[in-house]
């Protein structure tokens, strides 16, 4: 029910895009990018259901292998940007001035958190305001830990992705993992 619910939306983006197409060529590259932008919401919205389902079932499968983070998160800036633009929300990328580690990971799986949370942060931010992607190592040292943006910095990798939007109602916040 919550997946027709949420694909019904796009569908009707796109089918009122090939009527007006038809009717106003004029407009077709306006049209496009909508139909296009529309066509990946949909794509996301299918491999999120996926993982819902290899998830109840206990398949969810994580392929690690050496992932360099500084490339993987300027990819997802970029993807995100026209979504931003469209919504009138600044996308901002802070990376460290040195390159990020590259780690051991399932840079796919990291993809898709990072798509949850940019495309709730999309959602609920709203015009005028910003998001903000942002990485940097987290060090531990006589039983402290610290944030580094130095280039000799080896401990932790830390993403965090914050925007200005409204926020969870203290009385939902018990329910975020909850479908």
């Amino acid at each position: 029910a919550a997946a027709s619910h949420e694909l019904r939306s796009p569908l009707a983006v796109l089918r009122s895009g090939a009527a007006a197409i038809l009717s106003s060529p004029d407009k077709r590259e306006l049209l496009q990018k909508t139909m296009d932008s529309e066509c990946a919401r949909m794509s996301r919205l299918i491999d999120d259901m996926l993982l819902l389902a290899s998830a109840d079932a206990k398949t969810w499968e994580v392929r690690l292998q050496k992932t360099d983070m500084d490339t993987l998160l300027i990819e997802t800036y970029e993807a995100f940007l026209p979504a931003c633009a469209e919504k009138q929300i600044r996308l901002e990328l802070d990376l460290p001035e040195y390159p990020l580690p590259s780690i051991l990971a399932d840079p796919h799986r990291i993809r898709q958190i990072l798509s949850v949370l940019l495309d709730n942060a999309i959602s609920y931010t709203p015009a005028g305001r910003k998001i903000r992607i942002c990485a940097f190592t987290r060090e531990e040292s006589k039983g402290h830990r610290y944030f580094s943006r130095s280039k000799s910095a080896s401990g932790q990798l830390v993403l965090q992705v914050a925007d200005q939007g409204r926020g969870i109602p203290d009385d939902q916040k018990s329910r975020v993992f909850e479908r």
